[in-house]
């Protein structure tokens, strides 16, 4: 027979224990314990970005922000058309948590991840209130196409071959992530002719081993000569060609090396092949001098 008073003390015991592991789960932060550090980032206004549909299918997007006294996660959708201020980090259990704050000073925070150099890689779904106020300064302004072989840069639903180096206007922008990786703000441009399309916002140019999504400037100025234009739409190159003139015929190099003489300075642009091989481009005074494969 079982005791009366033994079976109750021993509810007891259950229910506290359920009680402390249900807390534990809930709420494992406490003020006293998280430390917010600042960090490059602290102090940046940034915003959460639409998902494209197909992107939004890759992983659970709700499973990635919680609030900083909580492990329960926050839904994606929640924070999109929010203003968050970028506030540092923080450490616990060994983990790297990157922390946000709202206009209502509410927290959350998010595992971070870093590259090679130890920098912070932020989700590609954030974006800088800088960069928006960027893009939405060339609306109304003409740009010229460049890389238009990647859905990740320039994509068009209207049945229009555009071409490299085409002239274009910008008419709008929106916030919206397809890939892991680049800004997710998007320009909307319109051609000469009325045809539409979308080209992905970017704040570099001459780049070093990727390519310049546009060019602000016309890519062709009128004080090159007929010869070298030709050449540069064939995709072919020719000694005593400049900087510019290379890129705009081969695109941006992969690497640039520098050497210092009591002569100058001068450059090797490496171009990757498939093979695993590279050709090199010497430059002189700013001048192409020598090609080796």
């Amino acid at each position: 027979m079982i005791n009366f008073h033994t079976f109750e003390s021993f509810k007891k015991n259950i229910l506290l224990f359920l009680t402390l592991n249900l807390f534990s789960s809930c709420s494992i932060f406490s003020n006293k314990q998280v430390k917010i550090i600042s960090n490059s980032l602290s102090g940046k206004t940034v915003y959460f970005a639409e998902l494209d549909k197909s992107y939004r299918r890759t992983k659970n997007f709700s499973k990635e922000w919680s609030k900083i006294y909580s492990n329960k996660f926050r839904s994606y959708h929640k924070f999109i058309n929010k203003e968050y201020v970028i506030k540092g980090q923080m450490v616990y259990m060994d983990k790297d948590f990157l922390v946000i704050g709202s206009k209502k000073n509410k927290l959350y925070k998010k595992l971070i991840k870093f590259d090679r150099e130890g920098e912070i890689i932020l989700p590609s779904y954030i974006y800088f209130k800088d960069d928006q106020k960027a893009a939405e300064s060339l609306i109304g302004k003409s740009i010229w196409l460049n890389y238009v072989n990647d859905k990740n840069i320039f994509f068009s639903y209207m049945e229009h071959n555009f071409q490299r180096f085409n002239k274009v206007e910008v008419i709008g922008v929106i916030k919206l992530t397809n890939s892991s990786s680049d800004i997710p703000i998007w320009l909307k441009i319109k051609s000469e002719t009325g045809y539409k399309g979308f080209l992905r916002f970017s704040k570099t140019k001459d780049n070093v081993g990727f390519e310049d999504h546009y060019f602000l400037d016309h890519p062709l100025p009128k004080d090159w000569s007929k010869k070298i234009i030709t050449r540069i739409l064939k995709g072919e190159i020719e000694l005593g060609m400049n900087k510019a003139q290379l890129r705009r015929s081969i695109g941006n190099p992969d690497i640039i090396n520098s050497t210092s003489s009591r002569h100058g300075v001068s450059e090797q642009w490496l171009y990757k092949k498939t093979n695993s091989s590279s050709i090199s481009y010497q430059f002189e005074y700013g001048k192409l001098v020598y090609v080796s494969n």
